[in-house]
């Protein structure tokens, strides 16, 4: 097979999986980096001379505790006001951010979709912060500087006492150097951090390391591009989070092994993907092109009902009843093949709706019929010596095939209810015709307007019948299927195998094939 017509079907398999979360992450990052406001970035860098600074916040302003502590006093409002008023624009704390690079650096961040006076509104705002951040070391110099002075002082007066023994004055003049230098080293650290707020000054212990500098936001072209890449690779990991949560779901019906060994029946074989399927009174078609056919005619679809047909041998004159664990497996199409084929071969078939859940037979085969009330007594005999049969629906399209559709009547349905009953139109249906298909509803059906399928398929064997399950491979879960055989034992089914239904498991060329009528019908 060519490498594209590969590529074309890993693609195809990969559709709801990988192709559906890309796609949804596609549009989405597109749709954010067209949406997204643009802003404008300012930023200003602050230079601090750490090794001389006095106070522990300013030694060590990486630490977790001191950095928290710097952001809350950037973001104080009155240094946020002061800097508004300044600038003579308005400022929304939500777009200042503070990032501490290192002991050394600390750089101030503003976005705003305005470029106006932006450079210095960012600059305000470092100017105002570091303001902010040296009021409490100059309060701090400044109470030191004052009391150093007064102890100062008071050493002076005392060294000026007239009589002052030897050795005391030699400590009040050692008391007086260190005091003297103490004091001067102060003053040294006021000069510091008085001339902190001078722009490149090589003095200051914390001063502008550059000036503001403004980023205009990215060309639209590219914002879209960005978006578009992150919403892909958000999608690709959707898809990945997906697939491993499919990964712990329960298994599904694939493999005729496994199916075996979970429900100790045979599998019977496979039901096909038939293509664009046509269902109607005339029986079942598929259009190939110009072509219409039928499949009944399909190798296939001949060998799967070759197999069914050794279930409705004559020795085994009781109703075949057909069901599933769960709705939506193609039954109904399993059924219309199979009648169509046996009423071809001149049996005379019965198709006995009982699927009260969607009465799918009724409404292909007999569209226009509303409530049927059918008797589910024992036949009897009028004066002339004929007893009363089934009204049962002959199709025009289906040679010797009659449907006996889903009643709708409320009596009707409290009779089908009743064993005794339903094993009375079940014996009729046996005289009367060859085969007796039943369709009743899905093992998991629960609703009170319907007939048990359970009671259906154990009266049905009960007349020498029996009953087979139609799973949807690659959707049914092993787990229900297993449990739909034992709940069917359980009631005195008596199972004969399972059929999957390959719907979903397509092979490359009917993948292929599929590809081709989607796109012919696009």
């Amino acid at each position: 097979m060519p490498l594209h017509h590969r590529l074309l079907i890993l693609a195809w398999q990969a559709r709801h999986n990988l192709g559906l979360p890309v796609l949804v992450g596609l549009l989405l990052g597109v749709a954010f980096g067209a949406l997204a406001p643009a802003p404008y970035h300012a930023s200003i860098t602050l230079q601090l001379a750490a090794d001389q600074a006095r106070a522990p916040l300013l030694q060590n302003i990486t630490a977790a505790g001191n950095s928290q502590t710097l952001k809350d006093i950037l973001l104080r409002p009155d240094v946020l006001t002061d800097a508004a008023t300044e600038a003579e624009r308005p400022i929304h704390a939500r777009n200042v951010q503070l990032d501490i690079l290192n002991n050394r650096l600390l750089t101030i961040h503003y976005a705003s979709p305005n470029p106006a006076n932006l450079a210095s509104l960012v600059e305000a705002i470092g100017y105002h912060f570091i303001q902010e951040l040296l009021a409490p070391e100059r309060l701090r110099l400044d109470e030191l500087a004052n009391a150093t002075a007064t102890d100062l002082a008071n050493v002076q007066v005392q060294l000026q006492r007239p009589g002052l023994p030897a050795a005391q004055r030699e400590q009040l003049s050692a008391k007086n150097r260190q005091l003297r230098a103490a004091l001067q080293q102060l003053v040294a650290d006021q000069r510091l951090v008085n001339t902190a707020f001078v722009n490149n000054s090589a003095q200051a212990l914390l001063w502008f390391a550059g000036p503001a500098d403004v980023t205009p936001p990215q060309p639209w072209p590219l914002r879209l591009l960005l978006g578009a890449g992150l919403g892909l690779l958000g999608g690709l990991g959707l898809a990945l989070v997906a697939g491993a949560m499919r990964q712990l779901r329960p298994t599904k019906v694939d493999h005729a092994q496994h199916t075996t060994e979970a429900t100790g029946l045979p599998v019977l074989g496979d039901l096909p993907w038939l293509g664009p399927v046509n269902s109607g009174p005339q029986g079942v078609s598929v259009r190939v092109g110009s072509k219409t056919l039928r499949p009944v005619a399909f190798a296939e679809v001949a060998r799967l009902v070759w197999a069914l047909q050794h279930e409705v041998a004559s020795d085994r004159k009781g109703p075949l009843v057909l069901t599933t664990p769960h709705g939506h497996t193609g039954l109904s199409l399993l059924l219309l093949l199979l009648a169509e084929s046996l009423g071809k071969q001149g049996k005379r078939v019965l198709l006995i709706d009982l699927n009260l859940k969607n009465r799918g037979i009724s409404r292909i085969l007999a569209p226009s019929a509303t409530a049927w009330a059918y008797s589910l007594m024992p036949p009897t005999t009028n004066g002339k010596g004929k007893s009363n049969r089934l009204p049962a629906l002959a199709l025009g399209g289906l040679p010797g095939v009659a449907l006996l559709p889903a009643p709708t009547l409320p009596a009707t349905l409290s009779q089908l209810n009743q064993p005794t009953l339903l094993k009375n139109l079940l014996t009729r249906a046996q005289q009367e015709y060859d085969v007796v298909l039943i369709d009743p509803s899905p093992a998991d059906a629960t609703n009170r307007q319907n007939v048990d399928p359970l009671m259906v398929a154990a009266t049905a064997s009960s007349l020498g019948g029996g009953v087979i399950l139609l799973a949807r491979a690659g959707v049914t879960p092993l787990a229900t299927l297993s449990e739909a055989a034992a709940q069917l034992r359980q009631a005195g089914a008596n199972l004969r195998g399972v059929i999957l239904n390959r719907v979903d498991t397509l092979s490359e060329r009917q993948i292929l094939a599929r590809l081709g009528v989607r796109v012919k019908n696009a």
